[in-house]
């Protein structure tokens, strides 16, 4: 059984796609890729994602970065 680390990044009055290619950047930027990318449109206004990691380091330091 694996452990994922899990984390949600709400942005609220951007739009999907500067906030998809925001964070997306960051990743490649840092060489890191998600176990799992789900978001979550379902707020007016607003944007999340919830974005997992497979290693702790990794999802702490995106955590730092986005939220």
């Amino acid at each position: 059984m694996s452990n994922f680390f899990s984390v949600r990044v709400e942005r609220p009055g951007e739009a999907f796609g500067e906030a998809m290619s925001e964070i997306r950047s960051w990743l490649d930027a840092h060489k890191i890729q998600p176990t799992a990318f789900n978001s979550d449109t379902t707020r007016p206004g607003a944007v999340a994602f919830e974005i997992k990691f497979a290693r702790d380091d990794e999802a702490r330091l995106f955590q730092q970065a986005f939220t």
